[in-house]
């Protein structure tokens, strides 16, 4: 049950209710929540958890941007890093850069300041001294956009980072020397897999147990229907119903080990899945659609574990 239990904690540790990330509806992305009631043991445990799925090497599809993985190799953050977690603020960043007349300051309006969403109310940080009367012109446009792409990365959430950082360099301390050996990226696939997606693979690594084998008729139905009939979306959400993880370890597809076996439910029931053990139980449904149309229904509704 290692699997199960890292992919609940994660889950649990994004609830909104605990204010320790901000989710980015645009990007799907979490960050530090600059306000947050939760101790720095907190930040601590979830460094921690990181370290943990990468020397256990499970996947868990963790909403984070690359941008804390570069940091957490020691890496500086950019304005493109910015603008993968915030697309609005980014793109206005940009923009503001490309502008090329020399009337930036009417034309947009800023003050080195931040925006930052408080418990009730929005909050405006100055970026440097005097930085709420300080005007954004077209010479100190790139200072501006420097002092705020660090204060989104290094001191909104100095704290927090910092407590994180700490937890994951713990769990992994007899390997820090190798971890310099990855970009980034590769650290990011080790903990979220990558989207190399082979779906046929998928088949052919997949083992049966029961009466099922690859050419059993409800078999041959559902990778008719999962391989020729789904949307790429209902694919990725099948491997995330299943597996726990929408994405494809580094290693590739074929070393995701899946497993289908009959149940006798009735065609009034869905598939069921186990993500401890990637193991579908599939109902022996008498039709192609039936199986189609329930299969649908549950990576739609998914919670991850035994949906019924």
């Amino acid at each position: 049950l290692k699997k199960e239990y890292f992919l609940l904690l994660v889950k649990e540790l994004l609830n909104p209710a605990y204010c320790m990330f901000q989710y980015f509806s645009e990007s799907r992305l979490y960050w530090f929540s600059p306000q947050t009631f939760e101790s720095s043991e907190m930040f601590m445990l979830i460094g921690k958890l990181f370290g943990l799925v990468i020397y256990n090497r499970i996947l868990v599809d963790l909403a984070f941007p690359l941008a804390l993985f570069r940091k957490l190799l020691g890496e500086t953050p950019t304005l493109d890093d910015l603008t993968e977690i915030d697309c609005v603020a980014g793109r206005s960043l940009r923009q503001l850069l490309e502008y090329e007349a020399d009337d930036a300051e009417d034309v947009f309006g800023l003050s080195f300041e931040m925006a930052v969403d408080g418990i009730d109310s929005i909050l405006r940080i100055p970026l440097c001294e005097g930085g709420s009367d300080k005007l954004v012109t077209s010479e100190n446009k790139s200072h501006f956009v420097d002092l705020y792409v660090d204060f989104f990365f290094n001191h909104n959430c100095a704290e927090q980072y910092q407590s994180l950082h700490a937890g994951f360099h713990d769990v992994l301390s007899g390997a820090n020397a190798c971890l310099n050996l990855f970009t980034a990226e590769e650290l990011l696939g080790l903990v979220s897999g990558c989207e190399a997606y082979e779906w046929p693979v998928l088949r052919r690594v997949c083992q049966y147990k029961g009466e099922f084998w690859d050419r059993h008729p409800v078999i041959q139905w559902f990778w008719e229907v999962f391989l020729y009939e789904f949307s790429e979306e209902q694919r990725k959400n099948f491997l995330l119903f299943l597996t726990g993880c929408g994405r494809v370890p580094v290693s590739g597809m074929s070393d995701i080990k899946i497993f289908i076996q009959p149940v006798k439910s009735g065609d009034d029931y869905l598939p069921v899945a186990h993500t401890c053990y990637n193991l579908l139980d599939l109902p022996m449904y008498t039709a192609k659609e039936i199986l189609s149309s329930k299969l649908a229904v549950a990576i739609e509704h998914n919670t991850g574990f035994a949906v019924v």
